[in-house]
């Protein structure tokens, strides 16, 4: 069985607004894959460099969990499909103005219309609860 780690970051402004990221016609907080001989806070510190444009410290990063979850049949690149455990380590941050012009995006980010936004969390709330009662 494949496993897959990930980081990412929550991100809440002064104004209750939480930073997401659009990427394949997905909404998810920031960050992305951890590398091999990468731990995931630096990977996440790596990550909102190249996604934000936002250099962050270990020290301003505060642990909040990980979630696993099993994707059974998963297509790889390579064109193999293998059961995989992702596991996305979850932290909160503080939040620091983007700075869009120091994003460095992969070709694919780029393709895929990678776009950063800011949501209300009590606007999300809303939303996850409303979705909740309506299957």
């Amino acid at each position: 069985m494949e496993e897959k780690l990930k980081a990412r970051a929550i991100i809440v402004d002064d104004d209750n607004n939480v930073i997401l990221i659009r990427y394949a016609s997905m909404y998810m907080f920031p960050g992305g894959s951890v590398e091999q001989d990468e731990s995931a806070d630096i990977a996440l510190i790596r990550e909102l460099e190249e996604e934000l444009g936002v250099s962050y410290e270990q020290d301003e990063l505060t642990y909040l969990t990980a979630y696993e979850k099993m994707q059974p049949n998963y297509p790889l690149p390579t064109g193999e499909v293998v059961d995989r455990k992702l596991i996305t380590h979850y932290y909160v941050l503080p939040y620091k103005t983007v700075n869009i012009k120091r994003q460095n995006l992969t070709d694919m980010e780029t393709q895929e219309k990678f776009t950063i936004l800011k949501a209300n969390i009590e606007d999300l709330a809303y939303n996850f609860d409303y979705a909740s009662d309506n299957p």
